[in-house]
């Protein structure tokens, strides 16, 4: 199933202190870290977006994005202490990038969002406690003429839309909703299609195609010729709801 979150996510990017510096882009599956971004602004994520979704569908992986932004200052912290160490022991640990970020000890921002999982049974159920909750201080970020300021993204999930709001009271939310789950962490940036065979169902598909033999350049697709290796036979696809 493809997901595709990018045109959704500018408001998860107002930073408005000068200490933030990024959120996390990461693009992974369930055995590999394949890259890591340090995504400082909407504008540079849309930049990035060809070459995110480009990776996503070379190693089959999902970019995931953690909303909560972090600073440089404990990205810093650690490798100076990871430094210290190495100089005090005379010997070094190596460790990547991508090992170093996912060890960095997070500090939680004052204005970090919340995720609330929802479905169609209790999306607009929950947008209304939130309207009451955002209405009742003025301070809070709610406009009388209906507009839903707190409601920073509508985001699209494999089983659920996430709604990405700013931080409130989640006591008081779950006496209201005990079964939905609340997180402050990734939600999907991008998924890449999945195609099936019609045949058989099976996700092993191959395409013929036209490849220059100097440099293994794709040159055409030709006429959508597919073949399954799973019941080995020529056969149309679908994608995989």
């Amino acid at each position: 199933m493809e997901i595709n979150n990018f045109d959704c996510l500018k408001k998860i990017f107002n930073f408005d202190t000068w200490n933030i510096l990024y959120c996390l882009c990461t693009i992974k599956d369930s055995k590999k870290i394949y890259h890591t971004y340090f995504i400082k602004s909407y504008e540079e994520l849309l930049k990035l977006k060809d070459e995110i979704i480009m990776l996503c569908k070379l190693y089959n992986a999902t970019a995931v994005l953690d909303i909560t932004p972090d600073t440089l200052y404990n990205y810093n912290k650690y490798l100076l202490r990871k430094l210290s160490n190495a100089f005090y022991r005379n010997s070094a640990e190596i460790e990547t990038p991508n090992e170093i970020v996912h060890k960095v000890i997070r500090t939680e921002y004052p204005l970090s969002n919340i995720i609330v999982e929802v479905t169609k049974n209790n999306k607009e159920a929950i947008l209304k406690w939130l309207d009451n909750y955002f209405c009742e201080d003025s301070k809070l970020p709610f406009c009388s003429e209906g507009y839903r300021n707190y409601l920073r993204a509508i985001v699209k999930d494999e089983n659920y839309e996430k709604l990405i709001v700013l931080r409130f009271n989640t006591e008081r939310f779950h006496l209201a909703f005990p079964e939905v789950n609340l997180s402050n962490t990734e939600i999907i940036l991008y998924n890449p299609p999945l195609f099936k065979c019609q045949k058989c169902g099976g996700t092993n598909i191959q395409q013929k195609c036209w490849v220059d033999v100097n440099t293994d350049k794709v040159l055409d697709y030709g006429d959508d010729e597919f073949w399954c290796t799973d019941c080995h036979n020529e056969t149309d696809i679908e994608e995989v709801n």
